[in-house]
């Protein structure tokens, strides 16, 4: 495939591509924006086919998934941030809500330093995803589940909603 790109003095763009991972295509774009130091932004748009899904192991603050996934999503990034929007599909995998991350620990003192995130995305249950939470629950979410999942370590929020029957 071709990529094509295209710079100025102020940005550099990535149309979006079509590439083969484990043989399924996922089409990337990319738009990056400079300033006159740095970067001011960055943008990543990653959308598979319908009904295509590949293996990921994908791990937000308070959440993990790990199994197959289509995406049709947005990255953007600035400086002291990153906002993850859009869509996921699963597909045989399993999503654990990482308790120790939501109780806290004691190196949170540390974590100060870290980049914020903000995920919103809308969660589209396929086929065989469990849910954990070790180790209270260990679930089969119902196919065709949907949820909308938003995180924001700014403020510490965290939410869900949806009905997810298992």
């Amino acid at each position: 495939e071709k990529v094509f790109a295209t710079a100025g003095q102020k940005n550099f763009q990535v149309k979006p591509t079509k590439f083969l991972l484990d043989k399924n295509p996922v089409s990337v774009g990319l738009n990056i924006e400079f300033d006159r130091w740095g970067i001011d932004f960055l943008d990543c748009d990653i959308l598979t086919d319908k009904d295509v899904y590949i293996p990921m192991d994908m791990t937000f603050p308070f959440i993990r998934y790990k199994g197959n996934a289509g995406f049709d999503m947005l990255i953007h990034l600035i400086p002291d941030s990153v906002t993850i929007t859009g869509d996921i599909f699963g597909n045989k995998g399993a999503i654990e809500i990482q308790t120790n991350d939501i109780v806290g620990s004691d190196d949170d003192e540390e974590k100060s330093d870290d980049m914020d995130f903000i995920v919103d995305l809308n969660i589209q249950i396929h086929n065989k995803v469990q849910i954990l939470l070790n180790p209270l629950l260990r679930g089969l979410i119902v196919p065709g589940s949907a949820m909308e999942l938003f995180i924001d370590t700014r403020t510490g929020g965290v939410g869900a909603k949806g009905e997810v029957n298992l």
